[in-house]
C-alpha cells in the first residue's frame, strides 16, 4: 500500500528529525551521556535500514561514559551527517511517491 509506505516514512523522518536536533546539541554541548542514550535508541533505525557503517558508529557510541575526545567528535559528527543523509533520501522517497 503506497499510502501505508508513505506514511511510515513520514514517520521515520519526523523521529530522525528529533533525534538529529538532539544529537547536534549533544555534540555542541559535548555531552556525551545524550549522545550515549541517542545512540542506544536510533540502533534499531540504522539497523533496519541496514547501515552497517553507522551502526558500527553508534555501537561504538553507545558504550561511551566519559571523556569527549576528538574522536568522539569525529564519530558524532560523521553520524550527524548520515542522519542528514537519511532524511533527505527519505523526503525524496516521500516526494517522488506524490
Amino acid at each position: 500500500d503506497p499510502e501505508a509506505a508513505k506514511e511510515i516514512l513520514q514517520s521515520l523522518v519526523c523521529e530522525m528529525e528529533k533525534n538529529r536536533d538532539s544529537w547536534k546539541k549533544g555534540i555542541e554541548t559535548q555531552h556525551l551521556p545524550t549522545l550515549s542514550a541517542l545512540a542506544h535508541k536510533m540502533l534499531p533505525h540504522f539497523r533496519l535500514l541496514k547501515n552497517s557503517h553507522t551502526v558500527s558508529l553508534l555501537s561504538y557510541m553507545e558504550k561511551q561514559t566519559d571523556g569527549f575526545t576528538p574522536e568522539i567528535r569525529e564519530y558524532a559528527q560523521t553520524i550527524l551527517r548520515e542522519i542528514d543523509r537519511l532524511i533527505q533520501l527519505a523526503c525524496k522517497k516521500m516526494d517522488t511517491q506524490g
